[in-house]
């Protein structure tokens, strides 16, 4: 079959896949990440994923519906500028899941930044 379920609810997202592949699992919240050239946050919420990223002399943000891809990767796609820039969420031995672009994403990040990166650990709750 091949097919993905989305399933969400408002404390965390649940990502199963029919093809019997063990999908990558990040609950809703914030993580910090470390990027190319810089530092992001990963927010997570209700079946939609959003990476900020920032260096020293550079910034920028990318965020869409996550979407369970049929190896267990997640994945979530923008469109700006007349190009689609989609990240890919990959289970890694180094930190909770390595973030690969799939897409052309300069345009939302700058010259000096990349969403390429890892995402190092959740985030403490603010209080």
């Amino acid at each position: 079959m091949g097919n993905a379920i989305t399933l969400a609810s408002g404390l965390s997202a649940i990502y199963l896949l029919t093809t019997g592949a063990q999908a990558l699992e990040l609950s809703d919240g914030s993580y910090i990440t470390a990027q190319d050239g810089g530092t992001g946050i990963l927010e997570i919420a209700n079946g939609q994923a959003s990476l900020g990223v920032k260096g020293s002399s550079c910034m920028g943000n990318v965020a869409g519906q996550l979407v369970a891809l049929p190896d267990g990767a997640l994945s979530f796609s923008q469109h700006a500028n007349g190009r689609n820039c989609t990240l890919i969420l990959r289970e890694t031995d180094y930190g909770l899941a390595k973030i690969m672009p799939a897409k052309e994403c300069t345009v939302l990040h700058g010259d000096t930044c990349s969403f390429f990166g890892i995402v190092e650990t959740k985030a403490s709750p603010q209080n």
